[in-house]
């Protein structure tokens, strides 16, 4: 039997069985080389002490288990030192969850909210370097912490250990949540049981996380995938936003050949002219932005600022006197909203699925094309009931409302960088052609010789 991954855990419960409370439920899922998940072994340990794990090792061994590439489970379990024993050729990958809890754990409460998103920066990073770099500057940021700092680093290496795997499996190595969601039920109904329980009472508990994890083996369940709906808030807000902003510049533009040659008298010529270099601007703008919304750290900055400016410098050119005025704020106004175009789009990216690109791109496009058909018609009514000045600078209104639209997608953004959160089932066959010393048994052997390449 061949795995590429496991994942361990040690499942406690409040169910006492006669005088000992000191055992607990070992557990083992494992992913084979075609991604089909398995579940590889479960039994009562003493604790999770080494002997207990590397019993059950032992029997996986007999029962004809090689070595895994990588082994996923928190700090606390004597598994480490079990599977040196009987597998040393398997690598280890430290749970982040628990160990940001013990990090934070050593920490003062008035830093921990930057801990945390020190933490992520390193865990979410787009590759090792970068969380090399990221897990440097937690260690000089808290410094004055050296209990926490020592908590984190002790585990250097453990904790990196899953870059070193395609960049789509990621989100499953980081923690060993397909033990933890499951038996989630478990701990509910144990939570509340009074007194001492049987081995009876243990087997009807865990009948139904059991019975999940059989699943595994013909492939009806599979690991969490991060997986959301098509329409995400963050999605649902872009759009808004760019309803919002095609409504607040459709106002001064509709009404912009009217400003120009009746109120400030400008020749229809000036028209054509202004437009012309603000297309072109827009158009310039656009290669610019595509540069910064390939920066995951500016993409949400310029995508606000964008808007923003837009909303201002369109607005203003109801302030104006002179048609020079006017084409200076019309090219501003559009080369904000060529920069802009790119970071937005790259947002939309980082908040959809890869499998919802389709629909929330369409979304975003329909509700654009939708302010293009209400912002001439609030135009007129503006322009009847205030005046045409006075028309185009309200368009401010919802062309700051967009930003405040942007602004909350892009807090929704909880990655620094996008990456696809796709099924280790759905890619793993794939990666066992192209990389085949990813996921074949033969690389689990001589791992120390040949990496696989990053994706």
């Amino acid at each position: 039997m061949d795995y590429v991954y496991v994942w361990v855990d040690g499942i406690h419960f409040n169910v006492r069985l006669g005088s000992d409370d000191r055992l607990c439920v070992l557990v083992m899922v494992g992913v084979r080389t075609d991604g089909t998940n398995e579940l590889v072994g479960i039994c009562d340990g003493y604790r999770e002490s080494t002997e207990s794990w590397a019993e059950l090792l032992r029997d996986c061994r007999r029962r004809g288990m090689r070595a895994p590439v990588l082994a996923v489970g928190d700090g606390a379990l004597g598994f480490w030192a079990a599977v040196r024993d009987v597998f040393p050729e398997t690598a280890h990958q430290r749970d982040w969850v628990h160990k940001a809890a013990n990090v934070l754990d050593a920490l003062p409460a008035s830093v921990q909210a930057q801990a945390r998103r020190g933490l992520r920066e390193i865990s979410d990073a787009r590759d090792k370097d970068h969380a090399e770099r990221a897990l440097e500057t937690f260690t000089r940021d808290f410094s004055k912490w050296p209990k926490a700092v020592a908590t984190l680093t002790r585990d250097r290496e453990a904790l990196l250990a899953f870059y070193e795997f395609p960049a789509e499996h990621w989100i499953h190595l980081r923690t060993s949540n397909p033990i933890e969601s499951t038996f989630a039920c478990v701990r509910a109904r144990t939570n509340i049981t009074k007194g001492a329980g049987s081995t009876h009472s243990r087997s009807e508990a865990l009948s139904d996380p059991v019975g999940k994890l059989a699943d595994m083996e013909d492939g009806s369940t599979r690991p969490p995938t991060g997986r959301r709906g098509w329409l995400t808030p963050a999605a649902g807000a872009i759009g808004v936003a760019s309803f919002l902003s095609d409504v607040g510049h459709e106002v001064p533009t509709s009404l912009l050949p009217s400003f120009l040659t009746a109120t400030l008298g400008a020749p229809a010529s000036a028209l054509g002219l202004i437009e012309g270099v603000a297309d072109g601007a827009a158009g310039v703008a656009k290669l610019a932005g595509g540069a910064l919304a390939d920066d995951p750290h500016r993409r949400r900055a310029v995508a606000i600022g964008g808007y923003t400016t837009t909303a201002v410098l369109s607005s203003a050119i109801g302030f104006a006197t002179t048609p020079l005025q006017v084409g200076i704020l019309r090219t501003g106004a559009w080369a904000a909203r060529g920069i802009r175009g790119p970071s937005r789009n790259a947002l939309l990216a980082d908040v959809t699925d890869p499998e919802a690109y389709g629909r929330a791109y369409g979304f975003e496009r329909m509700m654009d094309n939708l302010g293009a058909i209400i912002g001439p018609l609030l135009a007129l009514l503006l322009a009847a009931l205030v005046g045409v000045r006075t028309a185009i600078v309200l368009s401010i209104v919802p062309g700051l409302a967009a930003a405040l639209a942007i602004a909350y997608a892009a807090r929704h953004v909880k990655r620094s960088f996008a990456r696809e959160h796709r099924p280790i089932r759905s890619r793993c066959a794939s990666c066992c052609a192209e990389r085949s010393v990813v996921c074949s048994s033969g690389w689990a052997r001589t791992r120390s010789a040949t990496r696989p390449p990053r994706s």
